[in-house]
């Protein structure tokens, strides 16, 4: 088929080709997974994927925060995800929270969504020429995470440190 016979066929046309390209492509699927046991599926990966976690950095920092101002400890993975998503269901019920999926239902961030935003909030490649917000504190198998010390002055500064230290 040419250029030409393609540009010439009708949206009716065009439809009916693109689902036998589907339907070729889940019988290729189908085909290996029968023949090796198991087949991989493809990874979709949202459009929008560096919005959402540019949308959530700002809570994992707040979460981090937030814990060390009212409990004076680092924070750690499943607080700081409990915290996000309790932010976010507050932001939902205020009308502050307009992100959406393509399906038009409201985008809540999953937990593997908001612990890469942890891991990328203590990332210095996502914060060039600045210190990173928060800091990694790693005890054993456990990672902890406290605002980081360079951010501040003093009295905050020094029982941060002291943490550090104790570690």
């Amino acid at each position: 088929m040419s250029l030409d016979d393609f540009l010439q066929l009708t949206d009716e046309q065009k439809r009916r080709i693109e689902q036998a390209l589907e339907a070729e492509h889940k019988l290729y699927h189908i085909e290996q997974a029968l023949k090796q046991g198991y087949v991989e599926t493809e990874k979709i990966i949202p459009s929008d994927l560096a919005e959402r976690y540019e949308t959530v950095k700002p809570l994992v920092i707040r979460a981090v925060f937030s814990i060390w101002n009212t409990q004076k400890k680092p924070a750690s993975k499943p607080e700081i995800i409990r915290w996000v998503k309790n932010e976010v269901k507050r932001l939902i019920t205020i009308g502050y929270w307009s992100k959406k999926n393509p399906d038009g239902t409201t985008w809540v961030p999953g937990n593997n969504t908001i612990d890469r935003t942890i891991r990328a909030c203590c990332d210095p490649k996502h914060f060039p020429n600045q210190p990173t917000p928060i800091i990694r504190l790693v005890e054993g198998k456990t990672c902890l995470y406290l605002p980081n010390p360079a951010l501040f002055e003093d009295e905050i500064k020094q029982q941060i440190l002291r943490i550090l230290q104790t570690r």
